[in-house]
């Protein structure tokens, strides 16, 4: 399992990147935000690939089955555009014909920035080690 934090520094926003098995991606966000394990259950499952969650303090987070995904890996992408979205809406910004550039900019962004934290994922897991901490914003992970 891997997480990682990709920050959105211009909307004060922050997406939590998890990937691997269900059961372990399940306990950790149990363990580290306090989800209960039911609620969780309800979107990362064997019948999805990925999922995307958003917490009502602004954090997103998105997790893909696949502990070390390739950056073209469907899945990834699918749900790091629902999280460009959500970031957008958060901020009052919709997607209407006037703000396709603003949401194509920000998608562009973030994938850039989870195609970096994908290259550590894969290092570390040749290494036989894997990145199950988060970093940097530990204080906005603690969701009442």
């Amino acid at each position: 399992m891997n997480s990682t934090i990709i920050e959105v520094d211009i909307y004060m926003q922050s997406i939590l990147l998890v990937t691997g098995a269900d059961a372990e991606v399940i306990s950790y966000l149990n363990k580290k935000i306090k989800i209960p394990k039911d609620l969780l259950k309800n979107d990362i499952n064997e019948q999805f690939g990925g999922s995307t969650l958003f917490l009502n303090n602004g954090l997103v987070i998105c997790w893909v089955r696949e502990e070390c995904p390739k950056p073209h890996n469907i899945e990834l992408l699918h749900e790091l555009d629902h999280a460009c979205d959500n970031i957008l809406r958060n901020v009052g910004i919709d997607h209407v014909e006037g703000t396709d550039e603003v949401y194509s900019y920000l998608k562009s962004f973030v994938q850039k920035k989870v195609f970096v934290e994908l290259e550590k994922f894969t290092k570390k897991k040749k290494k036989g080690k894997t990145n199950a901490s988060v970093r940097k914003t530990k204080d906005k992970l603690l969701v009442a």
